[in-house]
């Protein structure tokens, strides 16, 4: 349960018969505001803690997916990045027994797309056991909802170009253009 401020500090609720809103005196907003500073610290300190002890790569990649839904991963970076490279080494030794069958897809993929998303680099190879023989996906995949709208978010993150290489394919061009031209 949350922990809510003294009660001397709490604002008059909304339906009050005044018709303006009375501000609280100098000394309680002080201590209002103190308190919502103690109590924001000790929710930060908190999510260190589950982020720090998080030692399974769904339970990781699904805490840092929400602390970017919530737009609060700004507090957390260095966290996170120490975390998205604990995933990085977990998915190697993580088996997926581990996970349920029914989240492997959607597991996958948003731990593709965090770690490309935060500058990893990642292969798209990892979605290669949800194909068949034929290299489509997998049937059952249809109707996995979660797990498609996850994939369909990853799809888009490309693997960030070096520049060595891209000045390597610019000479590369180039001598194919000499040698067209003659």
């Amino acid at each position: 349960m949350p922990q809510l401020p003294p009660a001397e500090l709490v604002l008059p609720p909304c339906g009050a018969t005044s018709s303006s809103p009375t501000p609280l005196p100098a000394p309680q907003a002080c201590k209002l505001i103190l308190w919502m500073r103690e109590h924001v610290d000790q929710l930060k300190r908190q999510v260190r803690c589950k982020l720090s002890k998080a030692t399974s790569m769904a339970y990781t990649v699904m805490l840092v997916d929400v602390l970017e839904r919530l737009h609060i991963d700004d507090h957390f970076r260095d966290e996170i990045t120490v975390a998205l490279q604990h995933v990085l080494l977990l998915h190697h030794k993580e088996h997926a027994d581990s996970v349920a069958a029914a989240d492997l897809l959607h597991l996958e993929s948003l731990r593709f797309r965090l770690l490309r998303q935060h500058g990893f680099l990642v292969s798209a190879d990892v979605f290669d056991k949800f194909k068949d023989s034929t290299g489509c996906f997998r049937e059952n995949l249809s109707t996995d909802a979660r797990g498609l709208l996850s994939l369909y978010n990853a799809a888009h993150l490309a693997m960030p170009r070096r520049r060595s290489g891209a000045r390597r394919r610019h000479r590369v061009l180039e001598t194919e253009r000499q040698v067209l031209a003659r």
